[in-house]
């Protein structure tokens, strides 16, 4: 269900992040000033988005990401995640590697393990592809 809902999540943001940039240029009351700052903004936060969401585009690493939101507030050493997506070490350290640059994950090391948990600022967009996917399957459903 996760994988479905970011596909979704990604594509309806494409779509409302398009449509936002669109009416603004083409409304009258907007001041040129404005709109350029307003665009300034959503272009950052679009791209801060899209790299996070980027990072989700493989399977292995939404199983990461599934298997930390189960752990949430805990952190998951990646010794034990190897065995869970069945991928060999050095394959999993660096998913999660790509998970921490998108800030999906935090990291720890403790002693000669390093410890991965749920980035809070993440968690967030999480919870809100969550309520798309369940307003999406009601949608199906009615």
């Amino acid at each position: 269900m996760m994988i479905n809902a970011m596909i979704s999540f990604r594509i309806r943001y494409v779509e409302y992040f398009k449509a936002l940039v669109i009416d603004d240029l083409d409304s009258p009351q907007c001041e040129v000033n404005d709109v350029l700052e307003t665009k300034s903004q959503l272009f950052a936060r679009a791209n801060e988005i899209s790299m996070a969401l980027a990072a989700t585009s493989d399977p292995v690493r939404l199983k990461l990401l599934a298997f930390h939101l189960e752990a949430y507030p805990d952190a998951l050493c990646a010794c034990a995640l190897v065995d869970k997506v069945e991928r060999s070490q050095s394959t999993v350290s660096h998913h999660l590697a790509t998970l921490v640059r998108a800030g999906w994950l935090t990291s720890e090391r403790r002693g000669k393990w390093i410890w991965y948990r749920l980035s809070p600022v993440r968690l967030s967009l999480i919870r809100a592809i969550e309520e798309l996917a369940s307003s999406l399957e009601e949608s199906i459903d009615s």
